[in-house]
């Protein structure tokens, strides 16, 4: 029995080590009034709202759900992160797309979150560096998972990686974000540095455009029509970094992967999809497959089979709450597939293309 063996892991512990505290990381599937949750002496869960599912706000909203229904207890994050491949850029980040760009926004925001909730006992950023993952076939990089700050061989730091730095060292710095987005196409760029001091000064091209007071996070907008240097820096100090970008007049294709992998800034956004609109694809909702008897099927098996791969199995025979159950309605199945890391082009995702074409729409 699942309960019956925690319990005995529980008291194993304890008798090891009577001054240990025991912590346990749940499945963001699991209820929170789960006995298994609040078995050991604290409480973790794992959240990848943000990137596998709802938007980064949501967050918020389930801590402090949680604080509400439980105010006099201690929570953890666990495990949490976005995948981001370092080539990939984007004037335009958001959800699945696996830039750096969307990442550092990601880890930007969890830090604020982080800030304003004291009740949270510890946070685990999942991961410092990307390591080996055979079964991902992420953004056309295959058999890794691109949650590290670092890069694979541990040699590349993601912007990401400062903007923690910005918050917890001490070792006074600032740091210019994009510079491998180089080749920009939009009129007007977006200049971001990260550092742990209360004052940055840019430049472009050698001149003073604007100082800024704050914390952690420091941005102007440049308008570009060439090439430019842009300079960051802290006034009194010998701190400063700089790069250079360059207006262009199409995008990169090194910055972006196959759209069957990633959504790119760059696509058309929600067309309507290529197959008859009259039944179901991959680009209906969940929702909307859910509500036909032959699309709740197909779902449910799909589910079953997802939950049984996800953390070695500890996701089967999870009961899926109701909130989370409504936000996965919402979201298209495609999306859902995409960033659970699917490959859209694979013969078992053609088949459930095929099997979802066949029934016709409410």
């Amino acid at each position: 029995d699942l309960l019956e063996n925690h319990r005995i892991l529980n008291d194993l512990i304890h008798k090891m080590d009577p001054g240990r505290v025991s912590a346990m990381a749940n499945l963001f599937l699991l209820e929170t009034d789960s006995p298994l949750v609040s078995l050991p002496d604290i409480r973790g869960y794992n959240l990848y709202y943000g990137w596998y599912v709802g938007e980064m706000e949501d967050n918020d909203a389930w801590f402090d759900d949680f604080h509400a229904k439980y105010p006099d207890t201690v929570i953890g994050l666990t495990e949490y992160g976005a995948d981001a491949v370092i080539t990939l850029q984007s004037p335009k980040p958001e959800k699945g797309d696996y830039t750096e760009s969307y990442q550092a926004l990601y880890h930007e925001y969890m830090l604020e979150m982080f800030a304003k909730r004291p009740y949270l006992w510890g946070t685990y950023c999942w991961n410092m560096f990307e390591f080996a993952a055979a079964g991902r076939e992420d953004a056309g990089d295959p058999g890794k998972n691109h949650k590290g700050l670092i890069t694979f061989d541990r040699k590349q730091k993601k912007d990401a990686f400062y903007i923690y730095k910005a918050w917890w060292s001490k070792e006074a710095f600032v740091h210019l974000c994009g510079k491998r987005y180089h080749d920009r196409i939009e009129e007007v760029t977006q200049v971001k540095a990260y550092s742990n001091q209360k004052e940055v000064t840019f430049l472009v091209d050698g001149k003073e455009v604007a100082t800024q007071k704050g914390e952690h996070v420091f941005t102007i907008d440049v308008p570009i029509c060439g090439i430019h240097k842009i300079e960051a820096l802290v006034p009194g100090t010998n701190l400063r970094d700089e790069m250079e970008i360059a207006r262009v007049s199409s995008p990169n294709p090194s910055y972006f992967a196959s759209a069957d992998k990633v959504r790119n800034w760059f696509d058309e956004k929600e067309e309507e999809p290529v197959e008859d609109n009259g039944y179901l694809s991959l680009n209906s909702t969940m929702g909307e497959i859910q509500a036909q008897p032959a699309g709740a099927i197909i779902i449910e098996k799909m589910m079953k089979q997802m939950q049984k791969k996800t953390a070695g199995g500890m996701g089967e025979n999870v009961t899926i709450s109701p909130a989370m159950q409504a936000m996965i309605a919402r979201q298209p199945l495609r999306k859902l597939l995409q960033q659970g890391g699917m490959d859209l082009e694979g013969e078992e995702i053609k088949a459930l293309s095929k099997a979802l074409s066949k029934i016709r729409k409410g």
